[in-house]
């Protein structure tokens, strides 16, 4: 029993991990009442982790159908973040049997592990669209028919792209990654820049085209900071 308890924490364990409380996955080894049902399971080599989800039961029932209430628990881990280590995982399954509330002492596990990829980054985009494939096939499986969703599935918040504005100055003719000449016009100040462009640097500064014009034609940009 302790085996498979260490691997289900395999599981549902890793660096990063979101959405509810975790119970063990289904298995001859451990009590009907602290499985879930559905163990769901996937990869995505393009983003660079594995998901998994299950049902847990959550010990109320509604008070329309009467019928007990499932909830839907996700996880996510990035490859670049996986710290598995065998033996951590055997003690740690011994302990949380010898809890006197083993789901919370699972949970609290888990929590112990957690690491959230920082805002903004891409690691979190994969992350959290890890997260949302895992939501979507759990809600496509449910474990009953009709099972209400209580937690929609969010989808991965877009990253942010850079947006560079103009400084107000003179628009310069340029040519072979250089300034050639210059014009007799001025960008309108914050003006938005071409930053998908190739950057003309001189002395430090950064000059690219408008956004929508010429690409023979370029000015002082600056990063804007929103």
């Amino acid at each position: 029993m302790i085996r498979a308890l260490a691997l289900s924490l395999m599981l549902l364990c890793g660096s990063a991990h979101a959405g509810g409380a975790a119970c063990f996955p289904q298995s001859p080894w451990v009590p009907i009442n602290l499985s879930g049902k559905g163990l769901m399971e996937g990869a995505d080599a393009r983003l660079g982790g594995t998901w998994s989800a299950i049902w847990c039961p959550t010990g109320t029932f509604s008070p329309t159908t009467g019928t007990e209430v499932w909830s839907l628990y996700t996880h996510a881990v990035l490859d670049k973040y996986r710290t598995v280590n065998a033996d951590a995982l055997i003690d740690m399954a011994q302990a949380i049997i010898a809890a006197p509330d083993p789901l919370a002492a699972l949970n609290a596990a888990i929590k112990s592990r957690e690491l959230i990829p920082p805002v903004g980054s891409i690691d979190r985009f994969n992350w959290e669209s890890l997260l949302f494939a895992a939501c979507t096939e759990g809600v496509r499986l449910a474990p009953f028919p009709g099972q209400p969703i209580t937690r929609p599935c969010t989808p991965p918040t877009p990253i942010a792209t850079e947006i560079w504005r103009a400084s107000g100055g003179t628009i310069f003719t340029a040519a072979g990654g250089r300034l050639t000449g210059l014009t007799t016009r001025k960008a309108a100040l914050n003006a938005k820049c071409n930053n998908t462009a190739s950057q003309i640097v001189v002395n430090g500064a950064i000059y690219l085209p408008l956004d929508g014009g010429p690409l023979t034609e370029v000015t002082l940009c600056k990063k804007a900071t929103s």
